[in-house]
């Protein structure tokens, strides 16, 4: 199809069958083209550039052209004929647009007299039947998508890939093309021009990618600003009444330092009361799907009535499908976390990342694992189970504690409740100077194992391995580990860890009955698919570490300060000390997990928090 014939198409139903468009906020002119295949190989187009307003002046007889609207000419403008012949229909295609002219910067709805240069390129992956179609706009979702997923699709089939881009797509846009349903080919159809309102995100977060792929920023901040896109125009408030969703998200994704809100934009739940309940809770929380909201209420509801103290440290609480690990920000005073915590039914779980925690990769480094999992102290409650195919509401809400009580503890550590009544409604979480109770944990009982510290350093934050590190036992770590007031290989990996896994277990078995066991092993011989849970030989473990004396005086400091206003003494004086493990026994024998055996399958834990 020529130029020419794709214009009249645009000039009878403003369509863009039978050519591709570029678009950053209008038409994007004189930008080149460079189609290839997805996974590799040479380029099937190259060269080919946008139509300016001139070559599409050329095309248009004078008088229709003074006839037409400025929007209408606006919208003739920034496309190109592809040569159809040597694009395959069942290949996935790359397509690269570079440089060129933003023709409606201003978004005024005119051809601009002065354009803006581009110096960035946007991306779209299309399917070759589309663009032999010409059914494809290239746009700022698109890359966005790009992205997105940049790193995943070399690993994708076909048919894995285009399930991703329709999930994304629901994530981003409404029905842009009106067929009744919302997929990819939505996203290959928006307009920034026409279909602005058809992003679900906020309007700002348009406008920044605009800026950043014009002026060509780094790579890897383009990647945080088009994955807040995505991410934030799927979040939404569990009570949308309780404030402006647009201004939230910006301060609950920000990229850049100056985005940072202050607590008169984003107040803590403490600055507003400071006995929060379930309602005040719930208007802090901002949710992926409307499940996520209905069962995270239900939960609160049957944990622990001084589990809503700890919120009092919290901007928001965000539950989301892509947050893996769950973590709390420093930055943004709030807590993120993993949706699949919280899902029941398989329907729920379906838009689940199922990605693994980055941090399991780097095992492999290390010639020990550190196992551990909570066990009940009531006969036949059994192991909270993690991941089973299909879960009950009391299965999942002795791990969602855990994880609130951990992403708290960080809360309430970093803002105490002590210095809320003092807070400048003008400061940031970020900037508030105070002395964190880790920091006093640390001054007053620290952790000195220099080992551990190395170690956790390479399992939990990607730090190069070193030779000694490697050489470590599982014999070895737990003699380091025993001579030493940590709960948890874990809390050698920041000071922060090291009170959360403290206060977590203590909770744990304060409020469900349930014990914490640690242990290292030595990995299994022979073939990891054919491994099970008594193939990992225990060289040194321990069931409720909290309970040791040295560890109590720890526990005491933290609970003082991060619940001033409780009394636990009780309680620590009833801890019962910790029971060791057997040397050589396999981590699911009867002595370690009685009347809960799963010796058919390796160790099932629960992700790390952070």
């Amino acid at each position: 199809m020529s130029l020419r014939k794709c214009l009249a198409l645009v000039i009878a139903v403003f369509s863009l069958q039978g050519c591709l468009q570029v678009e950053l906020t209008g038409p994007l002119t004189d930008a080149t083209i460079t189609i290839r295949p997805l996974r590799g190989g040479a380029a099937v187009v190259n060269g080919l550039t946008t139509a300016n307003e001139l070559e599409v002046r050329a095309q248009v007889p004078a008088s229709d052209w003074n006839s037409f609207s400025e929007l209408t000419r606006l919208k003739l403008l920034g496309g190109v004929q592809l040569p159809k012949g040597q694009i395959e229909p069942n290949t996935w295609y790359l397509v690269e647009a570079t440089g060129g002219f933003d023709q409606d910067w201003d978004e005024d709805g005119l051809i601009d007299l002065n354009p803006r240069a581009v110096n960035g390129s946007l991306h779209a992956i299309v399917r070759g039947s589309n663009l032999r179609k010409g059914l494809t706009r290239v746009n700022l979702l698109t890359e966005a998508v790009y992205r997105h997923m940049q790193y995943r699709f070399p690993l994708m089939t076909d048919a894995e890939l285009m399930a991703e881009l329709n999930f994304q797509a629901a994530r981003l846009v409404s029905d842009v093309n009106r067929d009744g349903k919302t997929n990819y080919n939505d996203v290959l159809a928006w307009s920034r021009l026409q279909h602005a309102d058809a992003y679900n995100g906020p309007p700002d977060f348009l406008w920044e990618l605009e800026v950043a792929v014009a002026d060509n920023i780094e790579a890897d901040l383009l990647d945080l600003i088009t994955d807040r896109m995505i991410v934030g125009a799927s979040w939404d408030l569990a009570r949308p009444s309780s404030g402006n969703i647009d201004n939230l998200m910006a301060c609950l994704l920000p990229v850049w330092i100056y985005e940072l809100c202050e607590f008169e934009q984003l107040p803590l739940i403490g600055q507003e009361t400071d006995e929060p309940d379930i309602e005040d809770i719930m208007r802090h929380l901002v949710v992926e799907d409307a499940w996520m909201a209905r069962r995270f209420e239900t939960l609160l509801r049957r944990m622990p009535a001084e589990l809503r103290l700890l919120f009092r440290s919290v901007t928001a609480i965000v539950i989301g499908n892509q947050i893996r690990p769950s973590y709390y920000s420093s930055g943004t005073g709030a807590i993120y976390l993993d949706a699949n915590t919280f899902w029941l039914y398989p329907g729920e779980r379906r838009g689940i990342s199922q990605e693994p925690d980055y941090r399991a990769a780097f095992e492999q480094l290390v010639a020990f694992t550190d196992l551990w999992r909570y066990v009940s102290t009531t006969p036949g409650n059994g192991v909270p189970n993690f991941d089973p195919d299909r879960r009950t509401l009391e299965e999942i809400e002795a791990p969602a504690a855990a994880l609130l009580f951990h992403e708290l503890a960080h809360a309430t550590d970093v803002l105490p409740v002590s210095i809320l009544p003092v807070l400048n409604p003008r400061d940031t979480p970020y900037f508030v100077e105070t002395r964190q109770v880790s920091e006093h944990l640390q001054s007053v009982y620290p952790l000195t194992s220099s080992e551990l510290q190395e170690v956790a350093q390479v399992l939990y934050q990607g730090a190069p391995t070193t030779p000694v590190v490697t050489r470590h036992t599982a014999s070895d770590i737990g003699f380091f580990f025993e001579q030493d007031l940590a709960t948890d290989l874990y809390a050698y990996s920041t000071r922060l860890e090291d009170l959360a896994m403290v206060f977590e277990e203590f909770m744990m078995a304060r409020h469900y009955g349930l014990i914490r066991d640690v242990a290292f092993a030595s990995w299994p011989a022979g073939n990891e698919d054919d491994w099970v849970c008594d193939d990992f030989r225990v060289r040194w473990g321990v069931r409720g570490r909290v309970g040791e004396p040295a560890i109590v005086d720890r526990l005491e400091l933290v609970l003082d300060e991060l619940l001033p206003e409780l009394n636990f003494s009780a309680e620590l004086a009833a801890l019962p000390r910790p029971t060791p493990m057997v040397v050589g026994s396999g981590w699911c024998d009867g002595f370690l997990a009685a009347g809960n055996r799963a010796a058919t399958k390796p160790p099932q834990r629960a992700p790390r928090h952070r």
